[in-house]
Parts: C-alpha cells; structure tokens; sequence
C-alpha cells in the first residue's frame, strides 16, 4: 500500500465513524432542533433511575449523581436550593451577574463557570447535565453521543411550569424532600399575598417595556400581575406570549397602573419617567394619578423559584392599602422594584 494513501484512509475512517454516531444519536431528522417541544422523561419513583431523551436514547441513573453541570441559568438557580454545592462540577457564566442572576455569590469561585461549549462540559465528567430546549443542539447531540445523561427541560410559561421544572431536577438529583418544603413555603407566599388583596378590586394593570412589548397570558408576569391582585389589559386585545405592541393600542387600553421594564442610565430619567413624560401617554389614567412604576431585578425574567418574588413586588404596588408600608401615590411616579 502506498505511503500517500494512508491519510486519505484515515480521512475516511474518521468520516464514517462520525456519520455512525450521528446516526445512532439523531434517527429523526429535525428533532434536535432549537425547539423540541418534549423534555426528557424519568422513569422510576426512586433510584435506580432511567431516563428516556427525546431522540429515543435512555440512560440509566443508579445513584443520586454527584458531578452535575448546568448549562442553564434556570437550572443554576433551582439546584441552589436543592442541593449542596459539592455536587456541582459546573455552572454558567450568568450565575455570576447580579443583574440577571438570583444565586449570583452563592456558588463557590473554584466550581467552574462555562459557556455551554461541548468541550467544556465534558472536560468536567459530569454524571449528569441540565439542560434547556433551546440549548444549541449540536452540544446536546454530542453530550448523548458520549454517553452522558442529560436532562431537558422545556415548559417555561407558568409558574406551573416552574414547579414541575422543581419537581423534575429535585426527582433526578435525589432531592424531593428538599423540592417539597421549597413549594410550600412558595404556595405559603402566595396565598398570603393572595389573602391580603382579595377584597380589593382589580386596577388594569399595563406591563410595558419601552420597546413596544409587552406580556399577555401565557407569560409568568401576566400570571404574577394576576396574583397580585390586578388585571392585565393585554388580556382584552388576544395578545398571547410577550410580543410587540403597537403603542396606540396600549394607550387606548387606559391602563390605572403601568409596570415599566428597563435599566437606565444612574444620571438619566428612569424607564417610568420617560414613559410619563411622552405627550401621548398625558391623558392615561396611570401618568394622570402617578402610577408608572418601574420594574428592575433579577427575578423579573426568572425561571426559576425566585419568578415568586415578582409577587411579592408587584402587590403593594397595586394594592399599597393592602400593606403595611403603604407607598404615597403621590411618590410612585419613577420608584424602581
């Protein structure tokens, strides 16, 4: 055999083992997407655990799994009330900003902070790793390709979602005690927030974003809005999911309380005041009574237990009577929660 060919061979050796693993992986073109609508499925009430990937793979759990990565903020932020940190062998980068991050000071600097990159997560041997539906589906297809377990989480809508998502990394971590006393005292929140605004009624409540969107049914803020006792007048339009919105439609909903989302700039007018200041909002009945509120942290676009807290914030502001710090209507234009 000549010399020359010998490349030539490899080249094709390598080829085909990539197409057969490939094969073995992805039987379905298309289900590894960006978007699969199935999360991974456990089986088993107790270990020894199987679980069953969307592409038809199933991986074996014996035991509670000790080196865990998670490729996910959300999943960041549900472990660290699940488990101890010695179980972690990697979280992402997110954890660590304040701005977005409800666990930011709580993971150790020596556990490792990742991209999500395929290389740096099996550079850790984990025995388990979080993931999302939207995780690039060339890292999941190559995580299951080396055989490692991994979890997809993929039903963010609600705060419904949530606690099954609780249930589902509390379940595969060996954590269920744990997950129980985390959702009740969540539901304990809840309810009591829930009792203390009942008797009032329900102001029309506006989430806005001064990008022109905004969030209907289907989106954990109108169902936040909705337990702190107002009513969101997206409702009213058949605006699902957060969407884009036309700002003459969101003003002729006359909205009795607006909920700004956005970060400005520490010397310039905040998201409500600039909102309040536009000369088209001026007849609004939130602008007229000083109701424009700003909305800023981290739990604001969680997915995670810490969505409970939007609440908590959000309650007093629609019903200040109902609290016992009561906030001066004539005060609220700008405030920031």
């Amino acid at each position: 055999m000549a010399i020359w060919r010998l490349p030539r061979l490899f080249t094709i050796l390598a080829v085909t083992i990539a197409v057969i693993v490939m094969w073995s992986v992805d039987i379905r073109q298309g289900l590894l997407g960006q978007r699969v609508l199935t999360a991974t499925q456990i089986q088993g009430e107790e270990f020894p655990l199987t679980l069953s990937d969307p592409v038809g793979l199933t991986f074996p759990i014996e035991t509670p799994p000790q080196r865990i990565v998670s490729v996910t903020l959300g999943t960041d932020e549900i472990l660290a009330d699940l488990i101890p940190t010695s179980r972690i062998a990697a979280i992402t980068q997110l954890a660590d900003n304040p701005a977005i991050s409800n666990v930011a000071g709580h993971y150790p600097q020596h556990i490792p902070r990742i991209r999500g990159e395929v290389e740096q997560i099996i550079a850790q041997q984990p025995d388990l790793v979080f993931v999302s539906t939207y995780t690039r589906a060339e890292t999941v297809r190559m995580l299951l390709g080396s055989q490692i377990p991994v979890v997809r989480l993929n039903q963010f809508e609600s705060l419904a979602d949530i606690k099954h998502n609780i249930q589902t990394v509390a379940r595969v971590t060996g954590s269920l005690p744990q997950a129980k006393q985390l959702i009740a005292s969540l539901e304990q929140q809840q309810a009591s927030i829930e009792a203390k605004v009942s008797a009032h009624a329900r102001p029309r409540v506006l989430y806005y974003n001064l990008n022109n969107s905004s969030d209907g049914p289907g989106t954990t803020l109108d169902e936040m809005i909705h337990l702190a006792g107002g009513y969101n007048v997206l409702r009213e339009t058949g605006i699902r999911g957060s969407q884009k919105v036309r700002e003459e439609l969101v003003i002729g909903l006359q909205p009795d309380i607006i909920l700004v989302s956005g970060w400005n700039q520490a010397d310039g007018p905040s998201p409500a005041e600039q909102l309040s200041n536009r000369p088209a909002w001026k007849n609004v009945p939130a602008v007229i009574n000083k109701r424009v509120y700003n909305l800023k942290g981290s739990w604001l676009f969680s997915v995670s237990q810490f969505s409970w807290q939007g609440i908590g914030k959000i309650a007093p502001l629609l019903h200040p009577d109902a609290f016992s710090n009561p906030i001066q209507p004539s005060l609220d234009s700008g405030k920031t929660l």
